[in-house]
């Protein structure tokens, strides 16, 4: 293990830590690895939810 990877709890892989990743404090994955969340799943989480524009009723 690296010292600098944590595991991202959204995509399920090790990343490396950088600036824009989001490590817990706190928790270990198997008392060995930090928990986070990396860069790219923070922005897919941040992302509007794409749904389709429903025309009004009676139109």
């Amino acid at each position: 293990m690296k010292v600098h990877e944590f595991y991202c709890l959204s995509c399920e892989q090790m990343k490396e830590i950088d600036p824009s990743a989001a490590v817990f404090k706190t928790g270990f994955y198997r008392t060995e690895y930090p928990l986070g969340y990396c860069r790219e799943c923070q922005e897919k989480a941040l992302l509007p939810e794409k749904r389709p524009v429903l025309a009004p009723i009676g139109s």
